[in-house]
């Protein structure tokens, strides 16, 4: 059925002529509700590429609105305030000001998604950041939100304190500018990643089941690790290593070489 909406809503949207719809079909709710408020056309465009596209979403998207795709990535950036409040937050990590984040570089590190099977395993994201610690004297901040309950029990009991913080079911405003701040980050095929790359941040994002041909984030200072061939959906992530995603984050941010398994 068509989503019920407010009368303040629906009085803005029958101001409108015409609405356009992303959906995987003409039959979708929100289509059906617009047209029995009565606009004079809604249109639906398919969300997603054809099946074996090697389209990027958002060229397909724009394709469909018959515009030119921008020559470079749109960028974006955090207001002053929410920068305020990223630096309050780091300011908080760490047992004295000397060992805060906002006194040394540090990683930000998003081990989820908004869908399991994308995910790397969050031992080898433990792993990594332990890697930074040790080896290169950077600390991380694991990033969480809802689709990541649970984690942080599992993080907090495998880290030790200085190694690693944890950043919380953030405001969006507030964890680009946290993203900002960072010397770099590292995630999956998801909403945070895409984030960071449009923030121009260096953004190391891991693809497994998806195409990083149609999802990749865009972005200035992006680079994707993913499989030569679409793996077994038995066994999604037996192809990538903590040995291969710290060599290529060391090359990628630029860190100083050292041996790695």
């Amino acid at each position: 059925n068509p989503p019920e909406m407010g009368e303040r809503l629906t009085k803005k949207i029958k101001a409108h002529k015409a609405a356009v719809v992303l959906a995987k079909r003409d039959s979708d709710p929100a289509s059906i509700g617009l047209k029995r408020l009565g606009l004079p056309i809604v249109l639906s465009i398919p969300s997603r590429p054809p099946a074996g596209s090697r389209v990027h979403l958002t060229k397909h998207l724009l394709a469909a609105l018959d515009l030119e795709s921008p020559p470079n990535p749109v960028m974006i950036h955090p207001r002053s305030e929410a920068v305020k409040k990223a630096k309050e937050i780091l300011s908080t990590f760490g047992p004295s000001s000397s060992s805060s984040f906002s006194s040394s570089p540090w990683l930000a590190i998003h081990p989820g998604s908004g869908g399991a099977k994308k995910n790397w395993p969050l031992d080898n994201w433990i792993q990594v950041a332990k890697v930074f610690s040790q080896k290169f004297g950077v600390k991380s901040l694991f990033i969480l939100g809802p689709a990541e309950r649970g984690y942080e029990r599992i993080i907090e009991s495998k880290m030790k304190p200085e190694q690693a913080f944890l950043a919380q079911a953030l405001p969006l405003p507030t964890l680009a500018a946290l993203l900002k701040l960072s010397f770099g980050y590292i995630g999956h095929d998801s909403g945070v990643s895409h984030l960071s790359g449009v923030l121009g941040v260096k953004t190391l994002a891991i693809f497994g089941p998806t195409n990083p041909v149609c999802w990749a984030p865009n972005g200035p200072k992006v680079k994707i690790i993913a499989p030569s061939e679409k793996p077994a959906s038995s066994d999604l992530w037996n192809w990538l290593k903590v040995g291969r995603v710290i060599k290529t984050a060391q090359k990628f941010f630029e860190l100083e070489p050292v041996d790695v398994e």
